[in-house]
């Protein structure tokens, strides 16, 4: 990751287009690689983040006690992020 002009950073992958992180007011995030739309990634009350693209249903993810998290769709069952 690269840091940018005025905040947030860059992402560069080999092979990949740059894909901007840029901080928004509250804590979130906006994700951005070109030629595609943006994803928006905003704080939860209680901890945990909402992943947001235009178009599509909303992502929540949330950390559970000890390490890992949890990452739900709003009409799915629930995926468990455990580390290795």
């Amino acid at each position: 990751m690269t840091p940018r002009y005025g905040g947030g950073y860059t992402i560069q992958t080999p092979g990949e287009l740059p894909t901007a992180v840029t901080p928004t007011y509250g804590g979130g995030y906006t994700v951005q690689t070109p030629g595609e739309l943006p994803t928006y990634v905003t704080p939860t009350y209680g901890g945990g983040y909402t992943i947001q693209t235009p178009g599509e249903l909303p992502t929540y993810v949330r950390p559970e006690w000890g390490s890992g998290g949890t990452g739900q769709l709003p009409v799915s069952v629930p995926v468990f992020l455990i580390p290795d």
